[in-house]
């Protein structure tokens, strides 16, 4: 079977972002929950949100590209996107950051022109990576 993925070395600093990526990823859930509960009472019924992280990104599969702002999706990354499937009537929105990757991860999942008139969009900053340069 051929590999999707080229092999990469974690550094301790690939395992410090994934530990801050939990840790933000955690505070979300806490906050949708919040949100999702007071939502349910306030309509009557729970709110499902679904979270979801970019496809993958020249980042992920080539060190040249680590501190590119903002790569693009591979050619892979573009290709994941046909395989995710939802059901169109349960969305009642879609908030994305506003970084190629993750513009490119909505297009390729919503392909169609028909699919995206259906379900509004909203882009978000508040969403997207910020890099403190915390050491």
């Amino acid at each position: 079977m051929e590999q999707m993925f080229e092999e990469e070395t974690l550094t301790r600093e690939h395992i410090e972002q994934a530990e801050n990526m939990r840790k933000i990823l955690d505070d979300k859930k806490s906050v949708s929950a919040n949100i999702s509960n007071l939502t349910a009472k306030r309509i009557g019924f729970p709110k499902i949100i679904y979270y979801m992280r970019h496809f993958q990104a020249q980042h992920n599969v080539d060190a040249r590209y680590v501190n590119i702002l903002d790569p693009d999706l591979t050619k892979y990354g573009f290709e994941q996107g046909s395989k995710i499937i939802f059901d169109d009537d349960q969305l009642e929105l879609i908030i994305c950051s506003p970084l190629s990757r993750t513009i490119q991860t909505y297009l390729s999942i919503f392909n169609r022109t028909e699919r995206r008139q259906r379900i509004p969009f909203k882009l978000d900053a508040d969403l997207q990576v910020r890099n403190y340069d915390v050491r």
